[in-house]
């Protein structure tokens, strides 16, 4: 299903006389207000603390010598990436350690095994500086996608897409103070979420070990090769 799909599936789930919207641009009235449940409800799913498989992505990128502070952002128009899973982070081809306190960078001598950190500014620290230029690659979890216009279709796969659905409905009926509608959105979201849980998280359980979060745990809690 499309955003206008979606829209359209709302107004039907929410017992509304009518087809609309016809487009998502321009609309007034009751139309808006189901195109930004819609878009809410999407956003509702993606905030959830969970690193989802349609979220993930992976790169390479090549650095410069001497590089020492990587702006993803600014430098690669890598405008998304979220969550870093640290142990496939590889420099060089090489696996490289990651290291939670950024502070302890500024200690690490000429000469030393290559480590990296993320900044609260979210680019990457790297010490110590690259000798001569290099790749970097690493596996992702993207941190936002919007749905804008009439063809624009979520990140996950099609048959999770009514979960949307639902959870707008959650909106719309909390709006219109409306319990059953209420209780029946929430009762086939939290359905449909129990079905993602189960097998759009897999990424997450390589060698046993939940990757949720992951920036934040000791290095001892991944495996380095």
């Amino acid at each position: 299903m499309t955003f206008l799909d979606l829209c359209r599936r709302l107004r039907m789930e929410a017992g509304l006389s009518g087809d609309g919207p016809t487009a998502i641009a321009g609309q007034v009235g009751i139309n808006a207000k189901l195109i930004a449940w819609v878009r809410q409800g999407y956003q509702d799913i993606l905030n959830l603390p969970r690193d989802w498989d349609f979220m993930w992505r992976q790169v390479s990128i090549d650095l410069p010598a001497h590089a020492v502070r990587v702006d993803l952002a600014g430098d690669y128009q890598l405008t998304d990436v979220g969550r870093i899973v640290t142990d496939t982070m590889r420099i060089g081809g090489a696996r490289c350690r990651f290291e939670p306190d950024f502070s302890l960078l500024s200690e690490m001598l000429p000469g030393a095994r290559l480590v990296w950190s993320r900044l609260p500014d979210r680019r990457i620290a790297l010490a110590p500086a690259t000798d001569t230029p290099v790749s970097m690659a690493f596996d992702y979890y993207r941190d936002s996608h919007d749905l804008i216009s009439d063809a624009d279709v979520p990140l996950m796969p099609a048959p999770y897409r009514m979960a949307i659905v639902w959870r707008a409905l959650m909106h719309y009926a909390g709006h219109d103070s409306a319990p059953d509608l209420y209780a029946t959105g929430e009762r086939n979201y939290q359905q449909l979420l129990a079905q993602m849980d189960a097998t759009q998280r897999q990424m997450l359980r390589r060698g046993g070990v939940s990757l949720d979060r992951i920036e934040s745990l000791p290095a001892t809690a991944y495996p380095l090769a």
